[in-house]
């Protein structure tokens, strides 16, 4: 397999790239990574997962991706807990698993009703995650997504304007969105320190 900087260094003959999937909140010396077969069809880009000591460059197995050419969100435990991408078909899917070595469960779909979601992180405790999803009509809006049975809680949208940027605060979690169809105006997710802030700040 391929190598990160000079530490991963383990080599099977097939080449690889190699990319962060995230680092581990919890644990200074430990990212996630993804490692892709190079292959000139996406037949064969099928990712596999780590979890890579920094400092040493070991690496444990954290299984393989449910599609090809997907992207990830990881837990503040650095597990791997939600695959996502779009198909050659133009599907979006949102796969989740329970941990390491679980299988991936399809919780979401664009081909069931024709409104793709978009995974923009985890909760803290691992239970849900935040998405961005498309509506029937008008702009996408921002949803609560529990990840033991796909049932979804809107949270935040606007009547004419999608989300144009998000705001993290110093944990990394989302706390507002920008919107802006010629007048930026911020709605907040959730009831946070930051977004009481904002609202005084504006007054």
């Amino acid at each position: 397999e391929g190598q990160v900087g000079t530490r991963l260094t383990r080599n099977t003959g097939q080449s690889t790239f190699a990319f962060l999937v995230d680092t581990v909140r919890d644990d200074d010396d430990t990212v996630v990574m993804q490692t892709v077969p190079i292959s000139a069809s996406r037949e064969g880009r099928i990712a596999k997962l780590w979890r890579v000591d920094t400092r040493s460059g070991r690496r444990i197995a954290a299984g393989s991706s449910p599609m090809r050419d997907a992207a990830f969100l990881a837990d503040r435990k650095g597990v791997v807990r939600v695959a996502f991408g779009v198909t050659a078909d133009a599907e979006t899917r949102i796969y989740v698993r329970d941990g390491d070595g679980e299988d991936w469960r399809l919780i979401s779909s664009s081909k069931d009703d024709g409104l793709p979601m978009y995974p923009l992180e985890l909760s803290d405790d691992g239970e849900s995650m935040l998405v961005e999803r498309a509506a029937a009509s008008g702009p996408n809006g921002i949803w609560r997504v529990k990840l033991a049975d796909g049932s979804r809680e809107k949270l935040l949208d606007d009547p004419v304007s999608d989300p144009v940027r998000y705001y993290r605060n110093a944990d990394g979690h989302i706390w507002a969105a920008l919107f802006d169809d010629g007048t930026p105006r911020i709605g907040l997710i959730g009831d946070t320190p930051e977004g009481k802030l904002q609202r005084a700040l504006e007054k």
